[in-house]
């Protein structure tokens, strides 16, 4: 990244090396915010001599239907010291008479990153009053850095400017120190990032209900928009940004006497695929949640669409009016044409692709931008040689870059050398995050074997790779590996499942909470699947769980939601103790995991004659005690585990329970809310009953 000279108290942002369009931005952005409304932001193509325009005028009130326009209008130089002078806006007069005439120029705002000298102002401000405009605003370099450094908001509204100065404007040393790691993770995403309309709408999200939500498939910026709107919160609030990736996480960065903490929430509900596991845990802290918004901290919560789909039907959305009505849902992937050229042009520019190639692109550009397949991460990878290796630009080969980046992306990793492959790997196997500096343990040693390489060859390797293709993170007690995109990630699971030795490298070496929330066992199914381990190293995979200190909770959901039935039969043969222990039921208990688990283990053949008994029990007592029945009709697992006669016998225990203890039912509910519970949600689920 390019930048900015040290600027102590003479900050010049370096405004000469933004480009034109990034200027025109952080010109409308600072008009936005310095006159407290609305500006049109206008195309290059069909500009008409002005950047923008709003209603009304900059130093007079906004009157009721008024009718007054003030244009809008930049001046960009790339030169460092260069002058605004009468000559530099010749061409324009034209422009501005034919506003003036019609009605769109009363006032009249030139802005320069030039600097302007006073005797030039007064020559700029006469010739624009000659044209007919009654209000003329003429503003140089100096006016756009006083208001860079006045308006936190235009701060965020153009995180740009961030990779231009030294943020010395931040005082807390921590925020500041905060806001240099992000900018370093973000490295030269910050210098071609393009505040769409998303981004503004989350920024305005945040700021008016301090929580977003940020949805969009792979690849259309969802990360890099929150990494975006982190550093700004670390600049307009020194805010501390705490990164979590489960309520637990959350709940051990919460606290309530300390406020305006953001926390930023990847991947919440699952990251490749949904996770109820993970959902169940929200639900449960969700309180909290609430009691944290109402303490002045903000949340950052990103998924991908398809996850979110799933998982909103479970959330109690009712705790957080704002999200159950869309207000902070922000859907990343909606692109203007005009955006995704701005998108396309500073990848390019700012890339590393040889003139040969970019001239080769030149008459593929529209069609790139008409594409429906246009992601941000896939241009990132288009400026950059390391992914293009494989790459025809022609109009079939563009067009199946961008139809099938996962199969262009898979191509690229298994096309690395041993040493960058291999690195790739051990962050895989370490569940996304490898620490730094990297230890020498089983499974390094494991991915050394496979790969023939070294552990200073794949600490190398990570250097070499540093901003294409992984990153390294720095936090205040924590520095690690991580991709550069999270669909990298993806793409070297989809590697592995092509070869046995990666897949007995992933058994072997990959930590077992990965496996749970990734791996299928057996022929089922699974949306978003990472790794199917097949049936010859089940057994090895389930020494591993029996050696290992796992939650009995998470094991259960796996074997649940993630095995066939003659995993499950062989795992329950080696490991009883996981149907005979620990089982209690949460309500509802039509979708209870441990439950739905023993359900799971009836069809594997391994539900003994005591053990259904002993189940049945435990439903009729939650029928009578908790007057929980929805799962005589809401689940049809359960209807396809009772018999005809059991099924019958709760039913008229249901009945009896809720003609005769009704009453005592809502009674025991109401003594048991408190305070601090959302009485709006509490009955849901006897309700639902």
């Amino acid at each position: 990244m390019t930048h900015a000279q040290s600027q102590g108290s003479n900050k010049d942002f370096a405004l000469h090396t933004i480009g034109w369009q990034a200027f025109q931005d952080l010109v409308v952005s600072i008009a936005e915010v310095e006159y407290g409304r609305p500006v049109v932001r206008v195309s290059k193509v069909h500009d008409h001599g002005r950047d923008g325009s709003f209603y009304g005028l900059p130093d007079s009130k906004l009157e009721q239907n008024d009718q007054r326009e003030t244009t809008i209008q930049c001046k960009y130089f790339s030169g460092r010291a260069k002058k605004l002078t009468p000559a530099s806006l010749s061409s324009e007069l034209t422009s501005v008479r034919k506003l003036v005439s019609s009605n769109r120029a009363h006032g009249y705002i030139l802005v320069t990153n030039a600097n302007v000298t006073e005797g030039d102002r007064l020559k700029l401000d006469k010739a624009l009053k000659e044209c007919g405009v009654k209000r003329p605003y003429i503003f140089g370099r100096d006016w756009v850095v006083a208001k860079i450094l006045e308006h936190p908001r235009v701060r965020a509204l153009v995180p740009r400017v961030y990779g231009l100065g030294d943020l010395g404007w931040i005082i807390d040393d921590r925020a500041r120190q905060q806001a240099n790691a992000i900018l370093e993770t973000m490295g030269e995403d910050l210098r071609c990032y393009v505040p769409t309309r998303s981004h503004r709408k989350a920024v305005e999200a945040l700021a008016r209900h301090r929580i977003v939500l940020l949805l969009g498939d792979p690849a259309v910026g969802k990360s890099t928009i929150a990494a975006a709107l982190s550093l700004a919160a670390t600049d307009e609030d020194e805010s501390e940004v705490i990164y979590v990736r489960n309520p637990e996480e959350f709940l051990s960065g919460w606290n309530p006497s300390i406020e305006n903490r953001l926390f930023w929430i990847d991947d919440a509900f699952g990251s490749i695929q949904y996770a109820p596991e993970l959902m169940d845990r929200w639900n449960k802290v969700l309180l909290t949640f609430k009691a944290a918004v109402r303490r002045k901290n903000r949340f950052i919560i990103t998924s991908r669409t398809y996850i979110w789909r799933q998982a909103e039907s479970a959330l109690k959305r009712s705790a957080f009016p704002p999200l159950k009505d869309g207000q902070v849902v922000v859907d990343v992937e909606q692109l203007s044409d005009f955006e995704k050229r701005r998108i396309l042009y500073n990848h390019l520019k700012f890339g590393d692709q040889p003139p040969l190639f970019l001239r080769k692109l030149i008459s593929h550009l529209e069609e790139l931008v008409a594409s429906d397949h246009f992601r941000p991460e896939i241009v990132r990878r288009l400026g950059n040689p390391a992914f293009t290796t494989t790459l025809q630009p022609t109009r079939n080969g563009l067009d199946n870059f961008f139809r099938n980046p996962e199969e262009f992306l898979r191509d690229t990793l298994s096309n690395l050398d041993a040493n960058l492959r291999a690195a790739v790997g051990l962050i895989f196997v370490n569940a996304g995050r490898l620490t730094t500096p990297i230890r020498k343990d089983a499974t390094a040693d494991l991915v050394c074997e496979l790969f023939g390489v070294t552990i200073a060859g794949i600490r190398a390797a990570l250097v070499n790779m540093k901003g294409s293709v992984v990153v390294r993170v720095d936090e205040d007690d924590d520095s690690y590996w991580t991709y550069k995109h999270p669909t990298i990630g993806d793409a070297f699971a989809n590697l592995i499942g092509s070869n046995d030795e990666f897949i007995a490298l992933y058994v072997q070496g990959t930590k077992l909470p990965q496996i749970l929330r990734e791996a299928v066992c057996g022929s089922i199914s699974v949306d978003g699947a990472a790794v199917r381990i097949p049936p010859s190293l089940h057994n090895s995979l389930i020494d591993r769980f029996a050696r290992a200190r796992l939650s009995i909770d998470d094991l259960r959901t796996f074997l649940t939601k993630r095995c066939s039935g003659p995993f499950v039969s062989k795992f329950v043969k080696r490991y009883p103790k996981i149907v005979d222990e620990n089982i209690y039921f949460g309500r509802p208990v039509a979708f209870d995991s441990s439950a739905l688990f023993l359900i799971k283990v009836a069809q594997a053949g391994e539900l003994s004659t005591s053990r259904r008994e002993r189940f049945l029990d435990l439903l009729a007592k939650q029928v009578t005690s908790e007057g929980d029945f929805g799962f005589l009709d809401q689940n049809p697992d359960f209807e396809s585990f009772l018999t005809e006669g059991e099924a019958t016998r709760l039913r008229n225990l249901a009945h009896d329970k809720a003609i005769d203890g009704l009453d005592e039912l809502v009674d025991s509910e109401a003594s048991a809310i408190e305070d601090s519970h959302d009485p709006e949600t509490w009955f849901d689920e006897l309700l639902s009953s």
